[in-house]
């Protein structure tokens, strides 16, 4: 099974924009029922036991609603798609330790 692990900004924040763009250009996300590949979802379930579509968003930078302040949201990578990286050989250290957290810049 080979995949890759991208970092993608939303720029215009439409609806499926990075999946319906990568599947576009011939890359569908991982167990994506509506754009992906069911051939290549098949061997990712089989492969990795991922059921559900691989897809995390880690980072968040809105303005805080009262203050104006900046703010970065982090979340952790799940740990069934860490398991799904692991499992690729993937390493998890250069993803670097996101927990879930709110800071100014």
């Amino acid at each position: 099974l080979m995949a890759s692990l991208l970092d993608v900004e939303l720029i215009t924040g439409r609806y499926h924009q990075i999946r319906r763009h990568l599947a576009g250009e011939g890359f569908p996300v991982a167990q994506d029922q509506r754009y992906g590949d069911k051939r290549f979802n098949m061997d990712v379930e089989h492969a990795l036991g991922l059921e559900r579509i691989f897809l995390h968003c880690y980072l968040v930078r809105l303005k805080h609603p009262t203050t104006d302040e900046p703010l970065e949201i982090f979340a952790k990578l799940p740990d069934d798609l860490a398991d799904a990286l692991r499992s690729l050989g993937g390493d998890l250290e250069s993803l670097g330790q996101y927990s879930l957290s709110a800071r100014k810049d």
